[in-house]
């Protein structure tokens, strides 16, 4: 029996499967914190092949957030939440998906 593909493994073949116009439009109208949780586990070609897609300043904000994603703790369900704003912002023509903040104050 085949390998189930990782959500990752979905998420950048339907980028790269897309005009890049469209998954730059995608990109530029999701948040910085929802890109940087889906590409937590993505390996570097795959994350630089993103990081061309965006300009230099989003770029390094999701760079800051993928840094600060190392100090905390997400659950697996945070990740998948990332990937699907993301897959799900690519199959819509406009707008982008919404995602709550996974991180909360501590006490």
């Amino acid at each position: 029996m085949p390998a189930r593909p990782s959500p990752n493994d979905l998420l950048v073949k339907k980028m790269k499967a897309l005009p890049k116009v469209k998954v730059q439009n995608c990109l530029m109208r999701i948040g910085d914190r929802a890109i940087a949780l889906a590409m937590m586990y993505m390996e570097d070609p795959d994350r630089g092949y993103i990081f061309t897609l965006l300009p230099a300043p989003k770029a390094e904000r999701i760079r800051e957030e993928l840094a600060l994603h190392n100090r905390l703790k997400i659950t697996y369900e945070q990740y998948q939440a990332g990937i699907t704003v993301l897959i799900d912002g690519l199959d819509r023509e406009r707008g982008g998906g919404t995602f709550r903040s996974y991180i909360r104050p501590s006490r």
